[in-house]
């Protein structure tokens, strides 16, 4: 392949499809949305439940659709990006994702996961009560380093915070979850 030759969409780097999506390009966009959708909507499954998570795809994608100039042509990967985008869409279902942490902390599984991997909130009601009782800002921090897999860094570019203030946020969140857990032990 010589240079003037473009490379198939699927090896290009989220950042050069971006590059290209803000050019117009709905098929770079494609690329990028193909890649990341899966992991965004067990994230937004495992904030919200099932019956907001869709929505909340759905509209995280359209804001990334419309923002995408504004992605960092430097980052290696837009995962970090869509998972700030889809923790500030979830910011206005707040009481969605209250309701389900209640839910879950008391038992109630209304809706049956149809995956393998449970959500935060389906293991351990303690645990859902603990999580719960975060400000938003830390529990943002939390849940995405755990369920959201990303590191400190890609926490606090997530979330448009330092890294410094995004471990700080971690080791508070963990501390408050401990301390609430050793709380409801007998």
């Amino acid at each position: 392949m010589t240079s003037t030759q473009q490379h198939p969409v699927a090896l290009e780097t989220d950042a050069h499809l971006l590059g290209r999506a803000s050019a117009g390009d709905e098929a770079a966009f494609r690329v990028v949305y193909d890649r990341h959708v899966d992991v965004i909507r067990g994230y937004a499954r495992g904030r919200v439940g099932p019956d907001a998570a869709d929505d909340i795809v759905s509209e995280s994608f359209a804001v990334a659709w419309r923002s995408c100039s504004r992605f960092d042509p430097t980052a290696m990967t837009a995962r970090p990006w869509l998972y700030g985008i889809a923790t500030k869409v979830m910011a206005r279902y707040r009481e969605s994702e209250q309701r389900w942490i209640q839910q879950q902390a008391h038992g109630s599984h209304d809706h049956p996961v149809t995956t393998d991997e449970p959500t935060a909130y389906e293991l351990d009601p303690a645990l859902c009560h603990a999580i719960g009782m975060l400000s938003p800002a830390l529990r943002d921090t939390l849940l995405l380093t755990a369920l959201g897999e990303l590191s400190v860094a890609e926490t606090g570019r997530a979330l448009g915070i330092t890294a410094t203030t995004a471990r700080v946020r971690l080791l508070r969140a963990r501390r408050l979850v401990r301390q609430a857990l050793k709380e409801t032990q007998p």
